[in-house]
């Protein structure tokens, strides 16, 4: 579900950024990935990346339209080491001929709570939440940005 840009600091260095995803022009055209893995995570929602491989998890903008996301946070769990970081954002707005009905039917409060119910339900130890509102004179940028982060513990 990787699009052409990663959201991460352009001042930031990292060994290695993998991208998953059904888009090949997308994938390619994000300069900050070094791996690109074609796969629809809806449809085979089974990781391609071995245990303990991995340090962290971005997904940005990805959970309204997850079908299986207690299956694929728990693959998650299964990659991340020990410790390793799940990062989760989302902001107001969502495809809603892609979207799940559920992330449809419930509010930002209630999108928040089921996927701190759904993380813990895959492994996650506790859940920190935040956002990020733009300013009211801002003239690009009209939505919050809501993020949530998690965990892997020692043991699954």
């Amino acid at each position: 579900m990787a699009g052409p840009d990663s959201h991460l600091p352009p001042d930031m260095e990292f060994d290695s950024v993998i991208g998953i995803g059904v888009n090949a022009q997308a994938l390619d055209g994000n300069p900050r990935l070094t791996d690109r893995v074609m796969e629809d995570m809806n449809e085979t929602p089974d990781l391609p990346l071995a245990d303990e491989s991995m340090d962290a998890a971005l997904l940005c903008d990805v959970a309204p339209y997850l079908r299986q996301p207690v299956h694929v946070f728990r693959e998650i769990a299964r990659v991340l080491q020990p410790g390793g970081l799940i990062v989760i954002t989302f902001g107001d707005r969502f495809i809603p001929q892609k979207a799940t009905a559920l992330w449809q039917a419930l509010d930002e409060g209630d999108r928040r709570r089921m996927l701190s119910v759904l993380l813990q339900r895959a492994g996650f130890g506790p859940v920190d939440n935040g956002n990020v509102t733009p300013a009211p004179e801002d003239l690009f940028w009209h939505d919050a940005v809501h993020a949530m982060t998690a965990r892997r513990p020692d043991i699954l």
